[in-house]
């Protein structure tokens, strides 16, 4: 459907269905999830638990910022400039255009009836992501104890690739953590590493020279499966659960427990749920999902500012909205979740993995760095080599960087490239996410893998943002020998990731969020209100997503989103939302993460 006919639909709806900014309630039909207990009777409930009676104010059903009426913004046709500083500081585009999800005076809640069977259409806060939930930048070399760092040359590093390195790499970051944290310096030169790195104290930071003078080789060929060379890890230490007394809605941040135990402000909590039959059921998924069916899963990682023991029923406050509903029935739960490593970094320098061809074919899922449960820590300024075994072409045995379990991370700066090992079983992944929440993946290049860019395996990966990224060049391997590699797209991988952001990117090979069905042991539905917005590049768009998913203006992209009810888009209806096919450019804002997060008052990056 063309921009224009959907812009005076989307006109319609909004005119008529915009309801005042709240967070709002999935509610469909007997195929999903129902809430509809939580609602007043006109099915809407604002923050103060009262009714509206003010839904609109000016045609468009919503009033402006700017204090007049218009009858033409909000409508997916044009963009609003009599209001011209309060969206990104700078005059839109006259021929620019906005989405009827995202008016000018847009607040997190807002939401558009569509009337189609579906949940409601919506824009979540995707502002959060990052470290520090984007409310501070990343350190810079310049702000570190550079005075202080201690050289892995110190400790007996070679700095001619000549010789192993191993033992001292992993003195000069054994004295960092004995000193409580602080910088490992790499100098110039090219570093062999034949064992593995770990990093476990937090405040750590890792610097090179410059990305292009200071460079790592790791070397380990045998016993790799599911091992990351360079790992930053803490731990994860659960207290006890705490029920929640009613079910909670998509947008919330007050919930209700039955005790609040001992918990504090300040507290890192997981509200999570067990995976039952009936939520397998209710995202018609019998039969798949059966790698956690009956199992309590941590689904959203959040910390805790406030407590009230004295309301009834006992209230938790949480500092990032809930991104999916969460229901009683399913155990739902808030319990303390300590152990991150915190404040730790990576930046200025090279890394490679790469080894012998059939070496790299022998092991699965092996990547050159990686983070487990870390919170609040960066990589900056990396990328990938061809390493010391130089084959001229390849810079990793498999996947680049792995961020698994963890929160609050920010990549930035970032290449990672030319994987060996591209086949099947999770290989050839370049940057992935991995039961993480509010990752920011920003103004990376993904090149040459087999999924560059990829949410995989298992619940728990919601509110991340793929932000100014570059994908190309992806293949899926079905073996060493190369005889048939078809497109690998960037992608949705496993188990339902929940409102993640694919921002003002660009995909020469794809994107995908679809259902996988029984691949990756039953991966299922691999995504519900997930957005595209601003996707642009000569590869393909699939958005065949479960409840609800978005594409919002696209640039030059074969686009994916028919619902047939076969193969991958099976139990996908109704159509995700889609409008500004081949508008893109005109789109405004041009980047939802930069104005989300301008209008919570900070820079980004």
């Amino acid at each position: 459907m063309n921009r224009s006919v959907f812009g005076f639909l989307a006109g319609l709806i909004v005119s008529c269905s915009v309801k005042e900014p709240e967070p709002s309630v999935l509610v469909w039909d007997d195929t999903g999830p129902e809430l509809a207990s939580s609602n007043n009777e006109d099915g809407a409930t604002d923050a103060d638990g009262s009714t509206d009676a003010d839904a609109s104010s000016d045609a468009d059903g919503s009033s402006d910022a700017d204090g007049t009426s218009d009858t033409a913004n909000d409508s997916g046709m044009s963009a609003d400039t009599s209001t011209p500083v309060d969206d990104t500081g700078t005059t839109p585009v006259p021929e620019g255009w906005r989405s009827a999800l995202f008016p000018d005076d847009w607040e997190p809640g807002f939401f558009v009836d569509v009337g189609d069977g579906g949940p409601v259409a919506q824009l979540q806060d995707y502002s959060f992501a990052g470290y520090h939930a984007g409310e501070s930048a990343i350190p810079t070399v310049d702000s570190l104890d550079m005075a202080a760092a201690v050289s892995v040359m110190d400790h007996g590093a070679d700095g001619s690739g000549s010789t192993d390195s191993t033992a001292a790499i992993q003195a000069a970051i054994d004295a960092v953590a004995t000193a409580g944290g602080g910088v490992v310096y790499f100098p110039a030169g090219d570093y062999r590493v034949d064992g593995l790195l770990e990093v476990r104290q937090s405040g750590t930071v890792i610097v090179g020279e410059s990305a292009d003078s200071a460079r790592v080789s790791f070397t380990r060929a045998t016993a790799m499966t599911d091992v990351n060379q360079l790992q930053f890890k803490g731990s994860r230490v659960a207290d006890a659960s705490l029920m929640l007394s009613e079910d909670v809605r998509l947008g919330d941040v007050v919930l209700p427990v039955v005790s609040t135990g001992d918990i504090t402000p300040g507290d890192r909590v997981g509200v999570g749920m067990v995976i039952t039959p009936d939520w397998v059921s209710d995202h018609l998924m019998d039969g798949y999902w059966e790698f956690s069916a009956g199992q309590r899963r941590t689904i959203f990682q959040r910390t805790v500012v406030a407590v009230d023991t004295e309301s009834v029923p006992p209230t938790i406050t949480i500092d990032v909205p809930l991104r999916y509903p969460m229901l009683t029935r399913d155990f739902a739960d808030v319990r303390r979740e300590e152990g991150s490593i915190k404040e730790c970094g990576l930046t200025q320098l090279s890394v490679s993995s790469a080894v012998g061809w059939s070496d790299a074919w022998s092991n699965d899922r092996s990547h050159a760095v990686g983070f487990k449960y870390a919170e609040d820590c960066w990589v900056s300024d990396v990328q990938s080599w061809v390493g010391v075994m130089d084959d001229g072409e390849h810079h990793l045995q498999s996947g680049g960087i792995l961020v698994d379990d963890s929160r609050r991370m920010t990549i930035t700066a970032t290449t990672m490239e030319r994987a060996q090992n591209r086949g099947g079983g999770g290989n050839g992944y370049l940057f992935e996410i991995m039961r993480s929440d509010e990752i920011l993946i920003h103004d990376s290049i993904g090149r040459a893998g087999r999924h560059n860019f990829i949410q995989n395996w298992d619940f728990g990966s919601t509110g991340n943002v793929f932000l100014e990224t570059v994908s190309e060049f992806g293949e899926a391997w079905t073996d060493s020998s190369g005889w048939f590699t078809p497109t690998g797209l960037s992608e949705y991988h496993h188990a339902l990731a929940m409102a993640n952001l694919v921002d003002a990117s660009e995909a020469n090979d794809g994107w995908a969020a679809k259902n996988r069905m029984s691949w990756s042991s039953g991966a299922g539905h691999t995504s519900t209100e997930c957005v595209f917005w601003n996707t642009r590049g000569t590869g393909e768009l699939v958005s065949l997503q479960y409840g609800r998913g978005y594409v919002i203006g696209t640039e030059s992209l074969s686009i994916r989103t028919d619902v047939i009810d076969f193969y991958d888009s099976e139990g996908t209806a109704p159509e995700d939302w889609m409008e500004g096919l081949n508008e893109g450019d005109t789109l405004w804002p041009p980047s939802l993460y930069r104005e989300q997060l301008r209008r919570r008052g900070f820079e980004g990056p």
